[in-house]
């Protein structure tokens, strides 16, 4: 028996929608009472911070004007519409429930309750509708960076930290199979410049990877001149 966990988005008009997500495992009521208390007021938070689908009605990237229906796209409906003055950012806990259905999330049960926990310690982060397309943006991007350097600890203590705002490119400089560095770049001409300016006394490999499509480019610096040390 697997557990769902049953939650909404409900603008200020009681407009709803509905999603879950289905845990493998039952969830026990000490982890059911934990989950509730890292919520705000026990049943609001924030779904991008604890990788929950969200499920509202708004969509920032609609841009049809709600008042000439000659505008509205053939596919309007639940999770597309525009934002509007009765919109906001947050989900609300509905319940937890037994289900055979198969899971739709990987992390364990006591691994879900925990991310919520950790949201709650570092602050549920609301935001304004209008920029959530940019937020997302944002957040999509860390993770892509973490999960690039997640078997790289040793680039941390040399500098390097996940930025808030990432750029799109991330170039990853290889000394051997190895990371020794890594640095943002707004696009692939930032990235060329910044390869090319880099200190090298031997072949370097640079890995650029795009943070929003995924694509990678590999260059390849090779000294190509001596200088001579005085005696």
């Amino acid at each position: 028996m697997n557990t769902e966990v049953s939650y909404m988005y409900r603008d200020e008009s009681n407009n709803k929608r509905g999603g879950s997500v289905i845990l493998a495992g039952t969830i026990t009521e000490e982890q059911t009472t934990r989950l509730t208390a890292a919520m705000d007021e026990e049943k609001y938070f924030i779904a991008s911070q604890v990788n929950v689908p969200e499920v509202f009605l708004w969509d920032p990237a609609a841009d049809y004007d709600p008042d000439d229906r000659s505008t509205y796209p053939a596919d309007l409906g639940a999770g597309k519409y525009v934002v509007s003055s009765e919109d906001h950012c947050r989900h609300e806990f509905e319940d937890c429930s037994s289900t055979e259905a198969a899971p739709t999330d990987t992390r364990s049960i006591e691994e879900f309750v925990v991310a919520f926990e950790t949201a709650k310690r570092d602050g549920w982060q609301q935001f304004q509708p209008e920029s959530h397309k940019t937020t997302a943006k944002y957040a999509a991007r860390r993770e892509s960076i973490l999960k690039l350097l997640e078997d790289e600890p040793a680039i941390q203590p040399n500098g390097y930290e996940v930025p808030d705002k990432p750029e799109q490119f991330i170039v990853l400089e290889f000394c051997g199979e190895d990371v020794s560095w890594a640095y943002d770049a707004d696009d692939l001409d930032s990235a060329k410049l910044q390869i090319n300016q880099s200190d090298t006394t031997d072949i370097d490999t640079y890995e650029v990877v795009d943070l929003d499509t995924g694509e990678k480019y590999r260059a390849v610096q090779t000294v190509t001149d001596f200088h001579k040390l005085p005696a």
